[in-house]
Formats: structure tokens, C-alpha cells, sequence
């Protein structure tokens, strides 16, 4: 894919400039270090700058990552369109859903057909359980379905995810690789002493019921009654997502004692 004699230049589409960062600044290293250029796009320039002292350029594409609106769909559709056509990548590798399934429409559009698509998880619209998220899941389903059929492979870091897709007949199992989880930089996040003090603990999560956010202050308010000096602690930006737990949700709980909440930040490390 990568490892050739011959100098690409490589997009990458996402669906924040955190996630670039924070996910993919290895990767983008390392294919500069093979010697491609490497153009990244995301809706938001809140890692702009950290993003552009990696990779050979960066631009945002503004995108509602959970919304349903067709005309803010358009717009981004024809914004990645532009990109595409202005830095002519030989290869779009993209991530999350509206990156993947308009980044490989404008690519297509273009004559571009190296084409790769990386599903970290499924997310809010495959959880199937209210009427929005059913209605939802139909259209991820369909759309996933006429994309990734132009896309030379598809990767997956969950094998039920692969083998969901699989079955629903939304990508042919020959298209498709298992890889391991984005993974954890050691030497960034190096170990570090405990410090003194009362057991703590710390979930760092984006604000989602999906991540776990009710069931671990569940477990907070009821640790706490048998170990009153824990501490629970939980750090994380709110999300626009309809499963985002409020931020006034939230603080009730921190008012009560439960848990203390620490925000967000752009470095997670202490």
C-alpha cells in the first residue's frame, strides 16, 4: 500500500483534528518518514497547528459529524470535492463514516481509485434500539453499501464489525482486513508513578451513554457508600451526539459528591 518506490501523495480524511493527533500522528510520521506527502482534512482546526507541523498540509472541511442534514451533507461532499481536486492525492484513506462514504464519492468523482477505508467502531446509528437510531442505522447501512464497494480495501480493528458488515452484505469479505486497535504510544504516555493519596480512579471519555458514562457513576455512587474517600474522577468533552449525556446532567452529579468532573483538555496526560 504504502511501501513503494515511488513517492504518493496520501489523504487522509477525518472526522476531527484531535482524532489526527491522537490516533493517527504515528502513522502520519511514519509515512512521511517513507518519503510521501501527506494531506490531511478534518471538520475542525482545533489541532491545526499540530496537525500541519506533522503532515505536509492540512485544510478543515466543516461537517456535522452526527447530523442528518442533507444540504450540510452537500456542501461537505462538494468542499472535499475541491480539496481532492486542488492537491490530487494517488491515495484517500479515510475514517468514520461521512469521511469514508463522501471522501470515496469525491475520489471516484475525481478518477482517484486508490481508495481505503478504516471502521474503528459503529458507533450511535448501528445501536439499534430507539426509532432515531434504527432510521439512522437503515441509512448508514445504505450508504456504507454504495461506497464501499469502489474502495480497494477496507480495514477493521473489531472482528464483530467485520464480520457484521459481512453479513449484511455491506462489503465482500475478500475487501476487507482485521488490523489491531489504533494502539497506545508508550513513550508519549510513559508510565508514571502513582501518586500518594485516597484510591482514584479516572475514566477518560467523550460524554456518550455508549462509552459507559451512567454506569460508571453507578459504580461511583455505590463504591462510595462502602469506601467513602474514593475518589472518581472523569474527563471528557461534551458531544453533539443524541446519545450525549448534558453537560447539566453531569454537574448534578458532581454537585452530589458522585464523581468530580475534570472538563476537557488537549493533553490527557497529568
Amino acid at each position: 500500500m504504502f511501501y513503494s518506490e515511488r513517492m504518493k501523495r496520501i489523504a487522509i480524511l477525518e472526522s476531527s483534528s484531535r482524532s489526527l493527533i491522537n490516533f493517527r500522528g504515528n502513522l502520519i510520521q511514519t509515512l512521511r518518514q517513507l518519503g510521501h506527502e501527506v494531506f490531511c482534512v478534518a471538520p475542525d482546526a482545533w489541532f491545526a497547528d499540530e496537525v500541519r507541523a506533522l503532515a505536509s498540509g492540512f485544510a478543515t472541511a466543516e461537517v456535522a459529524r452526527c447530523g442528518l442534514n442533507p444540504v450540510d451533507d452537500i456542501l461537505y461532499y462538494q468542499r472535499l470535492y475541491q480539496l481532492l481536486q486542488k492537491n490530487r492525492p494517488d491515495v484517500i484513506l479515510a475514517y468514520t463514516i461521512k469521511p469514508i462514504v463522501y471522501g470515496t464519492m469525491a475520489a471516484r468523482n475525481l478518477g482517484i481509485s486508490e481508495i481505503y477505508a478504516l471502521i474503528t467502531g459503529l458507533g450511535y446509528s448501528f445501536m439499534n434500539v430507539s426509532y432515531h437510531q434504527k432510521l439512522t442505522g437503515l441509512l448508514a447501512k445504505s450508504l456504507y453499501r454504495r461506497t464501499l464497494k469502489f474502495d480497494r480495501r477496507v480495514f477493521f480493528q473489531n472482528p464483530d464489525d467485520r464480520e457484521e458488515f459481512i453479513n449484511l452484505n455491506i462489503v465482500e469479505a475478500s475487501k476487507t482486513s482485521l488490523v489491531n486497535g489504533s494502539g497506545v504510544d508508550l513513550q508519549h504516555f510513559a508510565q508514571q508513578k502513582l501518586a500518594d493519596g485516597p484510591p482514584t480512579f479516572l475514566l477518560i471519555a467523550r460524554l456518550l451513554r455508549d462509552k459507559g458514562i451512567m454506569e460508571y457513576i453507578e459504580a461511583a455512587a455505590s463504591l462510595r457508600k462502602v469506601f467513602p474517600t474514593a475518589r472518581f474522577q472523569l474527563l471528557g468533552p461534551a458531544d453533539p451526539s443524541p446519545s450525549g449525556l448534558p453537560l447539566s446532567a453531569i454537574e448534578r452529579y458532581t454537585e452530589a459528591g458522585v464523581i468530580e468532573y475534570l472538563g476537557a483538555t488537549r493533553d490527557v496526560r497529568p
